[in-house]
């Protein structure tokens, strides 16, 4: 696919672009760079599926669909019912004489599977739960620290799924940006979290554990070099248990951590890229000297040096 800005794109289309995104950077990072064993990564990348999610991944895939495009929810999920039967275990199915209910519950099962397609499959109860989360941030209403209020019924209707696909560093990117538009400020990304509030302890360590402080100016910077400069990206959050308040929070381009977050992305493009090319993936490095800890350290010498 050619470099531009692209909305109506479907998520296997963006999965199928043979470029660089976040996820895949930070993966490397973790593997390839963090923890320096390559083969890791080259059997993550052999194995992985982005297609799949996770549990809470797929919460979040529920509330963005429920949020940004409620018409598609039919064509991505299906529901189990709230009264169908319990799914027949391995045991069940190969039984030779099951019972009226078991016989049953296996047709139910069977008429209900032979629908599903290429769909995920959720519950009723998770699907519910994702509804009042995506309400509530629906509803929400955000000041600013220089005064204008922002009301989440604005973004959604001025902003949209987008797909940006740029050269950076020299290699093919992409990203999936849940709410952008192009001539505006802000990117938006919305997240459901257990803690939206603005502290150390709580989304701020959450940003470091999840590499948001590398998303961040990844973002920023595969916009602007499609030709939308972007200076801010804004999480939208909402917390998974009531009342499900929300928050709106800011990652700016100068932070000195997304500083660090363009650096460490950066350096991955080009490392990543290089055993991409030469097809080498080395496991860990061998008989180097172990990695005390530093208290370890720290206890030693005052054994030694100080008696």
């Amino acid at each position: 696919m050619n470099p531009g800005i692209y909305t109506g794109l479907s998520r296997a289309d963006y999965v199928a672009i043979p470029a660089f995104n976040q996820s895949l950077l930070k993966k490397w990072i973790e593997f390839g760079i963090t923890e320096r064993c390559p083969a890791k990564f080259a059997h993550w990348l052999k194995t992985h599926d982005e297609q799949d999610s996770t549990d809470a991944q797929t919460e979040g895939q529920i509330i963005d669909c429920l949020l940004l495009g409620p018409d598609e929810f039919a064509e991505k999920f299906v529901v189990v019912p709230a009264g169908a039967p319990k799914r027949p275990s391995s045991v069940l199915l190969t039984a030779k004489n099951p019972s009226l209910p078991s016989i049953q519950a296996m047709q139910w099962w069977e008429t209900f599977n032979s629908a599903v397609a290429d769909r995920q499959v959720v519950s009723s109860g998770v699907v519910e739960e994702c509804r009042r989360m995506a309400e509530s941030l629906r509803s929400s209403v955000w000041r600013m620290e220089s005064g204008p209020v922002v009301r989440m019924e604005d973004i959604l209707r001025d902003y949209r799924k987008t797909v940006i696909v740029a050269e950076m560093c020299g290699h093919l990117c992409k990203a999936e940006l849940d709410l952008f538009s192009t001539g505006t400020k802000f990117i938006f990304d919305v997240k459901k979290t257990r803690n939206a509030s603005n502290t150390e302890r709580t989304f701020g360590s959450d940003a470091i554990k999840f590499g948001y402080h590398i998303q961040a100016p990844f973002y920023m910077d595969i916009a602007t070099a499609a030709g939308e400069p972007r200076g801010s990206f804004s999480f939208l959050m909402v917390e998974d248990a009531e009342p499900y308040p929300t928050n709106a929070i800011s990652l700016v381009t100068g932070d000195e951590v997304v500083q660090w977050g363009r650096i460490q992305y950066r350096a991955a493009i080009e490392s990543l890229a290089a055993h991409m090319e030469s097809q080498k993936w080395p496991g860990y490095p061998a008989f180097e000297a172990i990695q005390f800890p530093q208290w370890a350290r720290m206890e030693a010498d005052a054994a030694i040096n100080h008696g």
